[in-house]
């Protein structure tokens, strides 16, 4: 597919963080240009870039207000979904440190990376996340509140530790009128060799070690791709792999930003497969046993086929 214009690399200076870059894109985009999407109910529902700056925007002054300060831990769990990459961006634009968990990860595992990286706000997708949150928030003292997005389930929940997003937006939107300018400032306040991402390793030998990510080492990462594989502004991406692996960060942030592509996520985990034929993304990248099941998907649907459609993939081949 041909490309409108072409990728132009930017100057990685010192003083250049995510949130800035970001500014900037959410400035030069506006309503002109879809920033995401995300399946609901069967519907493709399209996320300008204005209302991507504004949710991020109450969500992080909302932030501030439950004391969130610069290089705090904001710990994060759950499906890919719209308000996951919300929430990380808000916790980076006050200059926070966002801290990934695998969506599978046992009580145990959670309880460990809140404790271990003195999160001080969890942000979870709803009851399951909300569940192990409460098991563990009493060996976890500088954990302070859980921010949690989807409502089913979530009716007889009423412990004090919990805030639901739309609470927490409508409390960012007050603090924006209070102090207009807050936001903008927070984010001019951050330099290039900032914390922003904490990863950690999957403690298969060990306990799991912390590795700590800049602002530098992430954007970097991304240019690095594009400079070998350029990526544009008209491209799709479809987020379907953890937030906590390194690489979905490098694609849905970094390469996401600089290049200005919209991503796309799927309605369920299960349906990714489904909705990646839906968009049919220009970008795709994956480790290795994710490509090795889509050929193993295809060989088993080629042995089930009739004669005449084998011979036809054949030809195609």
């Amino acid at each position: 597919m041909s490309h409108v214009g072409s990728w132009r690399e930017i100057e990685i200076t010192k003083d250049l963080t995510i949130p800035k870059l970001w500014l900037q894109a959410a400035q030069k985009y506006g309503e002109k240009k879809v920033a995401m999407r995300e399946k609901e109910f069967g519907i493709w529902v399209p996320i300008t870039w204005k209302q991507y700056y504004e949710n991020v925007k109450h969500i992080a002054l909302g932030m501030v207000s439950l004391g969130l300060d610069r290089e705090d831990k904001v710990a994060m769990i759950g499906d890919n979904r719209p308000e996951a990459l919300w929430a990380e961006m808000a916790a980076m634009c006050v200059g926070g440190v966002g801290v990934w968990l695998f969506q599978d990860s046992l009580i145990d595992e959670v309880k460990y990376i809140i404790d271990h990286s003195d999160a001080k706000l969890m942000v979870g997708e709803g009851q399951e996340e909300v569940d192990k949150c409460l098991m563990i928030k009493d060996s976890c003292p500088k954990l302070k509140k859980m921010i949690w997005d989807d409502p089913k389930g979530m009716r007889e929940y009423d412990d004090p530790i919990l805030v639901s997003i739309k609470e927490l937006m409508k409390i960012g939107e007050e603090v924006d009128k209070k102090e207009p300018g807050l936001f903008i400032d927070m984010i001019k306040k951050g330099k290039g060799d900032d914390i922003c991402l904490l990863f950690y390793t999957s403690g298969t030998t060990a306990l799991p070690k912390g590795a700590l990510l800049t602002h530098y080492n992430m954007l970097t990462m991304g240019q690095n791709l594009m400079r070998v594989d350029p990526y544009f502004e008209t491209d799709d991406f479809v987020s379907y792999l953890p937030f906590a692996w390194i690489g979905e960060q490098m694609m849905s942030i970094s390469c996401g930003i600089q290049a200005g592509f919209t991503l796309n996520f799927p309605e369920e985990p299960e349906t990714a497969q489904e909705n990646i034929r839906e968009i049919g993304p220009h970008v795709m990248f994956a480790p290795p046993r994710v490509y090795e099941q889509m050929v193993r998907n295809v060989q088993v649907k080629y042995l089930d086929a009739t004669w005449s459609k084998r011979k036809a993939y054949e030809l195609a081949m």
